[in-house]
């Protein structure tokens, strides 16, 4: 069977296919001839650190379905290559089968080009597979793996929003467990420390929520080979009951060797079938079989990740369904969130500035998110709204800069930059996207910037300023702001631009960092504590 059989080319856009399925629902829920199914509460702890020598990835194995204990020895550390693996938090179900498609998407790659997959590649599919539900499928992701660039911690959420994470914890016990690593994470730690801190964390977690508990298991990535220890640690409240008489030492010898032939088995068998279904027959033939493979290509629209689709009731328009869920009967979808991001023109170039706090309502998720994506050396693109919204359609967009860059040999203008991504904004108006960005860089016009939202708009003008604290760094930057500054001014105008926004917006804070887009390529200038900036301006705010 050909390559291009195994997986189904994505379809572009939302899928609206249960459409029809879903209408007949709401019509019988209307009639009282049904009721709606209610949503099962779900416990788990689950934290990962990096280490000088790799990550160090843990998890509870309490598996619970409201206020039952289902599996008291669910294995949360799921395989993904031979050196990625991922914990999960969420729907058991949705976990599962979100990891072993991405394991055998991964592992055809490695077929196809003979070498392990980057972690950042891992963290990218996984993005693209979970955007495209909108939070319909309840994944949360700590993945963690060694490649060729070295240790590697990233955090997927439900609705495709991505980040890399020195450490992390994620679960209904999140909160406990990440006092502890906050208060005894230090960068470089040893193998046995980061272990150590790592069970300490998921254990208060145990402690302190209700839906984690029993054992600890513990996973050791590192450039030398993985060492899953399950479990770590167990339970203090152990089952003493004998379920197996004693058997003979022949028997147990006989029984290890066979079960360790089953494991054996249970390793060759995925890529054998893998082999079959692909067309290989062994792995000597990557070279011969490469090129008559890659036939999928789809474009900046499509949200495929060359992976199955999940059958779930997206709704027939996403932005009236946020709306009716928040009704008073029905489940409030807070979707507040906030940043502060700003840009303007001067002589030497452009200046950007943002904050480095996510927020998901009244609760901080992280507070060195970088919301200053990296197109390429010449062009720099802001977030604010959704995370998962910008991260994903600003990617895309570097993708398509790429390949402009590749088709005409010379680098794609600002201008054109900032029509792509207003264009692929217009094709999805109105369906619950989330994003304010801020394009600029350096072509042969000189410095460009440009605004782009959700809605399809772009505005090019000299100052832009988004996000829930821009009145704030708004009237900062224009009572400062003039053609003719030096250098140092303007990055001294950008720096209190955000840090006086921080100071009246809650849902801003962190770090400012500071870029500087220059005729030869942007710089980063500086990373400084918002903090240590409100007391060396204090004069002003207090």
């Amino acid at each position: 069977m050909a390559f291009s059989h195994v997986f189904a080319p994505p379809v572009p856009g939302f899928s609206f296919e249960n459409s029809t399925r879903n209408i007949l629902l709401e019509n019988a829920l209307g009639e009282g001839r049904t009721s709606a199914p209610k949503p099962l509460k779900t416990g788990t702890t689950i934290a990962g650190v990096v280490c000088k020598d790799g990550v160090v990835l843990g998890a509870d194995t309490r598996a619970t379905s409201s206020e039952v204990v289902a599996d008291k020895m669910c294995a949360k550390i799921h395989y993904i290559a031979p050196n990625i693996y991922c914990c999960g938090a969420g729907t058991a179900a949705d976990t599962a089968k979100t990891t072993d498609l991405l394991s055998s998407n991964l592992t055809i790659f490695s077929m196809n080009s003979g070498r392990n997959p980057r972690v950042v590649m891992a963290a990218n599919i996984l993005q693209n597979m979970l955007f495209r539900y909108h939070g319909e499928i309840g994944a949360y992701l700590i993945l963690g793996g060694v490649d060729c660039t070295g240790s590697h911690l990233y955090k997927v959420g439900p609705y495709g929003d991505m980040g890399e994470v020195p450490y992390l914890a994620m679960g209904s016990g999140d909160l406990a467990a990440m006092g502890v690593l906050e208060d005894r994470f230090k960068p470089r730690m040893e193998q046995g420390e980061a272990k150590t801190l790592v069970r300490d964390a998921i254990h208060a977690g145990v402690m302190s929520d209700l839906g984690s508990g029993n054992n600890i298991d513990i996973c050791v990535i590192t450039s030398k080979g993985v060492d899953y220890i399950r479990p770590y640690q167990e339970s203090e409240y152990k089952d003493n009951r004998q379920r197996n008489r004693a058997l003979p030492l022949d028997s147990r010898a006989g029984n290890l060797s066979e079960d360790c032939s089953r494991r054996a088995r249970h390793h060759i068998s995925p890529i054998m079938a893998l082999s079959d279904v692909s067309g290989f027959s062994s792995f000597s033939g990557f070279g011969k079989h490469r090129q008559a493979q890659l036939v999928d290509r789809p474009n900046h629209y499509s949200f495929g990740a060359k992976s199955q689709e999940f059958a779930v009731p997206v709704g027939v328009d996403p932005s009236n369904f946020l709306k009716s869920c928040s009704c008073e009967d029905g489940i409030s979808i807070d979707m507040n969130h906030g940043t502060t991001t700003l840009a303007f023109k001067f002589r030497h170039g452009v200046i950007v500035a943002v904050d480095s706090r996510a927020s998901a309502g009244s609760y901080i998720a992280s507070k060195e998110a970088n919301k200053v994506i990296e197109i390429n050396p010449y062009l720099l693109g802001t977030m604010s709204g959704s995370a998962a919204d910008c991260q994903y359609w600003e990617r895309l967009l570097a993708k398509e800069c790429r390949l402009y860059k590749l088709r005409n040999k010379q680098r794609i203008s600002v201008s054109a930059a900032s029509k792509l991504l207003s264009n692929m904004m217009l094709g999805y108006r109105g369906m619950g996207l989330s994003m304010g960005s801020m394009i600029c860089g350096w072509d042969k016009k000189g410095p460009g910037l440009y605004y782009v939202d959700d809605q399809g708009t772009r505005l090019s003008g000299r100052m832009f300023s988004t996000g829930c604290g821009n009145s704030y760094a708004y009237g900062v930057v224009d009572s400062g702001y003039h053609e003719d500054m030096t250098v140092e001014e303007a990055y001294e105008l950008g720096r209190r631009g955000i840090a006086h926004a921080t100071h009246r917006d809650a849902y801003s804070g962190g770090v400012v960092n500071l870029y500087h887009m220059k005729e030869d390529g942007w710089i980063k200038v500086c990373k400084e504590d918002v903090s240590e900036l409100i007391h060396r301006y204090r004069k002003g705010m207090f």
